[in-house]
């Protein structure tokens, strides 16, 4: 992440869950993030995914990874 926090990156996840969690559209992030910060986007994905298996929820990339390993 180049000039992005830690606290950006947080609050732009809490944004985009409450937006889902909401089923309302979200401000834009780019706020917190600047246009073009790829790294602060992984690491907004990533809060995601951390967000949703810490509730239980399951990473579909990771469950379709184990199934196209088993055939």
């Amino acid at each position: 992440m180049a000039q992005t926090s830690v606290t950006s990156v947080a609050e732009a996840a809490a944004r985009l869950a409450e937006a889902a969690c909401t089923r309302r559209v979200a401000a834009p992030v780019r706020d917190l993030l600047g246009n073009s910060d790829i790294d602060a986007a992984y690491a907004v994905q990533r809060e995601l995914t951390r967000r949703r298996e810490q509730a239980g929820g399951v990473n579909p990339g990771a469950v379709l990874s184990s199934a196209a390993r088993k055939t």
